[in-house]
């Protein structure tokens, strides 16, 4: 059976499930709030209206596939997880269980390497991102033991955000293994029979190795509307791979999409969640939306987006293999400060591209791509990475929110772009075309005026930003894209035309190149009742490295632009002591700027 559309009629009062009276007030959920993640009540009451969707489409013979508005799906490939129904598509040998299962849900797992090994559920926490419901007994017998979960919040005192349908999706979907012995696997297909569910016989005499768990709810649960009386009935669930079945770290920190194997059927990613992300607020989804810029899966933008201006980009990495060698030499690999300083250099090129595209009127900075050596985290490090995630790969590359508080460059109506714009398919082609590469000479160099032509500008040593402009230009007119690399880019005066304009120009990057994150090594801390140990703020006890400071300020007269400038802070603070840390010490070469 098809049908176009299917919908929860406006005077359905969820809390009750009972028809009331049309009124205005019941079409539409009036609250002072914005991104409803962080209402504490009506949060939950979505949660019963999905609730009460779903029961209805299984009421009537439906099996259903649901998923949050922040799950991007790339394919439609989820069939070989969570079926045996159609032949064309069959289930993956690792799914010969729990594509019969009656729930099968996302999880807000992390290791690869461990859910590999068949996804035991109960050992991470349970995300409802992504759910498929069967149209079985049992799948009914959950969605209401999951709704009365719901209703038993209502007027609560203490409510918070944090009691929502995923919380309490994640209490009444408890149960057991059933094991993968025959005799188990041999009475469960029995009960399957008789829902007219078959399950093959690969599935009982055949499994592989990882082949993922089936686990049964350790009590018993109504399949019907309270009121009706029905037999108590159990309900078998399992969980969906973290490799298909993506989330924001393993598809933005770990790129499991890249991972060996991500082409096999078993591997190849099906959705993105964007979960593990930093940037969101309660008015706006800043992360989220900057991630999926970043992957190229944010399909909203108008076309303006992609033709709008002149894009001035980064042409190459921000630093060499000789800076990244001083720096992991002096600092191992536990400590957050090899982080901050290998951050410096990209952080000051985010400045200086800021500064070049503010100088070159009506442009627009490509951000460069950015590489993390230490994981993000809420909690303690191990290695500078998560302690359950020991054999990830540092460095990564990592988004923008790892490292930039997006919301900040988005209320200041900062002009940017992700670092994967200019790969984007809805870029022009003939903009790419159009590209100018810009070079500075060495001091001391003498450039002839021969020196530039239609796709290269060669300028002397020391041409301030705002002379940038009218030398590419002059070149080709057409210009879409400027690329300068960024030992070129240092070559450059950082002068925009005035004092004033120097001074709004160092307030906005202050602010929106300051980030506040959080790093704490467990190899160096103090531990509770240590010195200085505060029980109030118990990170007073732990050397933490607190975020990244703003690098060095442009010169405030045009003059100015003959002193070197040497590598600003980008290091952290400890939080015993508030110890800040200059790597100008370690500034030669790759972080000097060369215009005297």
């Amino acid at each position: 059976m098809r049908v176009p559309a299917a919908g929860i009629i406006p005077e359905l009062d969820v809390w009750t499930y009972q028809r009331k009276p049309k009124q205005a007030e019941v079409y539409e959920m009036k609250s002072n709030w914005g991104y409803i993640r962080h209402h504490k009540s009506d949060f939950l009451e979505m949660g019963l209206v999905k609730v009460a969707f779903l029961w209805e489409l299984l009421a009537v013979g439906f099996s259903v596939l649901i998923s949050d508005l922040d799950v991007v799906w790339l394919n439609g490939h989820w069939q070989r997880w969570m079926t045996h129904s159609d032949p064309t598509h069959p289930a993956v040998p690792e799914a010969a269980l729990i594509a019969a299962a009656d729930v099968l849900v996302t999880t807000d797992g992390l290791d690869v390497r461990q859910d590999a090994r068949g996804g035991l559920a109960g050992i991470i926490e349970l995300n409802t991102g992504v759910v498929y419901f069967r149209q079985t007994v049992g799948a009914k017998a959950m969605v209401q033991s999951w709704r009365k979960a719901m209703l038993h919040q209502k007027g609560r005192p203490d409510l918070t955000e944090n009691v929502n349908d995923q919380s309490l999706f994640n209490q009444v979907v408890r149960g057991s293994d059933i094991g993968t012995g025959s005799w188990a696997l041999t009475s469960w297909a029995k009960e399957l029979l008789r829902e007219n569910i078959s399950l093959p016989e690969s599935a009982i005499s055949n499994l592989v190795d990882g082949v993922r768990r089936v686990h049964r709810s350790v009590s018993g649960h109504e399949p019907c509307l309270p009121g009706e009386g029905c037999k108590m009935v159990s309900f078998t669930y399992g969980t969906l791979p973290i490799r298909p079945f993506t989330g924001g770290h393993t598809w933005f920190n770990q790129n499991v999409q890249g991972m060996e194997g991500h082409e096999l059927p078993q591997n190849e990613p099906i959705t993105v969640h964007f979960t593990f992300q930093f940037g969101d607020t309660k008015d706006y989804p800043h992360g989220k939306r900057q991630r999926a810029r970043e992957a190229a899966l944010w399909a909203v933008d108008p076309p303006e987006y992609f033709t709008e201006g002149v894009f001035v980009a980064l042409d190459g990495p921000t630093y060499d293999d000789a800076y990244k060698a001083r720096v992991y030499k002096r600092f191992p690999e536990w400590s957050p400060q090899r982080h901050m300083f290998m951050d410096a250099p990209q952080r000051q090129a985010v400045r200086d591209l800021l500064g070049l595209s503010r100088a070159i009127e009506g442009s627009i900075t490509v951000l460069p791509k950015l590489w993390c050596h230490c994981d993000r985290y809420w909690n303690f490090l191990t290695r500078c990475r998560m302690p359950m995630l020991q054999h990830m790969e540092l460095p990564f590359g990592c988004p923008m929110d790892s490292l930039y508080d997006t919301m900040r460059w988005n209320t200041k109506g900062v002009k940017f772009r992700e670092h994967t714009f200019l790969q984007n398919p809805n870029v022009p082609a003939v903009m790419k075309q159009n590209t100018v590469t810009v070079s500075v000479g060495s001091r001391g160099e003498d450039v002839p005026a021969t020196a530039s032509n239609q796709t290269h500008v060669r300028l002397p040593y020391g041409t301030p930003f705002t002379a940038v402009k009218a030398a590419v230009f002059t070149a080709n007119p057409s210009v879409r894209v400027i690329k300068i690399s960024n030992l070129h880019l240092r070559r450059l005066c950082r002068w925009l035309g005035s004092r004033r304009l120097q001074e709004d120009f160092n307030r906005l990057i202050m602010y929106i190149l300051t980030e506040s994150s959080r790093y704490c090594p467990n190899e160096d801390f103090g531990g509770y009742g240590a010195r200085a140990f505060d029980w109030q703020n118990p990170f007073t006890a732990y050397n933490c490295t607190w975020g990244f400071v703003s690098p060095a300020p442009f010169p405030l007269e045009e003059g100015q632009c003959a002193v070197t400038e040497r590598a600003s802070s980008s290091g952290g603070s400890g939080a015993r002591g508030q110890i800040s840390v200059d790597t100008r010490e370690v500034s030669t070469g790759i972080l000097a700027t060369d215009c005297h």
